[in-house]
């Protein structure tokens, strides 16, 4: 699987998206769109270690409420774009090697 977009979907209730797509080594676009996520905290290990992932594009995430973003895009040796204009890190305490 080389591209995955995402629409629509409602994780409200989801506190955890820890290791969600980690480890995905063909994985090369990801688009979520339009995700409902009120409750999120941990995106700790979101996408790590996507040797091929090129370009992600996170719009419309409410990112209000999360505390943990480490290393939720380290080792994506290979990223040239990045949309995380909509990303609320007020309440981050842990970002280490978010990169």
């Amino acid at each position: 699987m080389k591209s995955v977009t995402l629409i629509n979907l409602n994780f409200s209730k989801v506190k955890k998206i820890n290791n969600i797509f980690s480890y995905s080594p063909l994985l090369e676009t990801l688009i979520f769109y339009n995700i409902t996520t009120g409750n999120l905290q941990d995106m700790s290990y979101m996408l790590y270690n996507h040797s091929k992932l090129i370009y992600v594009n996170i719009t419309n995430f409410d990112t209000s409420s999360v505390t943990d973003v480490n290393h939720a895009f380290a080792e994506c040796n290979n990223l040239i774009s990045i949309n995380l204009n909509t990303f609320n890190f007020q309440n981050v305490v842990n970002m280490s090697s978010m990169f």
